[in-house]
């Protein structure tokens, strides 16, 4: 599973901005808790300049986690629609079962 931020929300300027400090701070939960959880190191990728913040996990590393991944994605969900000049929330979903390497085209 993997989640991801890019971009600046542009509700305030950089530093004030309370929609982006918001998402920032729940990814930054998400990766604490899954971590803490789980008792493993996650591959995350933050490049600050670019304000893009990506996170992977295995699905299978600890129940809770699916439920807090799904807290998360409620929030930032919450959020979105509280600022949708601001924030837009993609959400994908891809079943991996009974995947062959024939199905897979560029």
């Amino acid at each position: 599973m993997n989640i991801e931020s890019k971009g600046h929300c542009g509700y305030a300027q950089h530093g004030k901005d309370i929609v982006c400090a918001a998402v920032s701070a729940l990814m930054q939960a998400l990766l604490v808790g899954i971590q803490e959880i789980s008792g493993k190191h996650l591959e995350c990728n933050l490049i600050e300049k670019e304000s893009f913040f990506k996170l992977c996990w295995s699905i299978d590393i600890v129940p809770e986690i699916k439920l807090l991944s799904e807290t998360i994605a409620l929030s930032l969900k919450r959020i979105a629609d509280a600022y949708p000049e601001n924030l837009k929330f993609l959400e994908v979903q891809v079943s991996y079962e009974r995947v062959q390497s024939s199905d897979f085209r560029p």
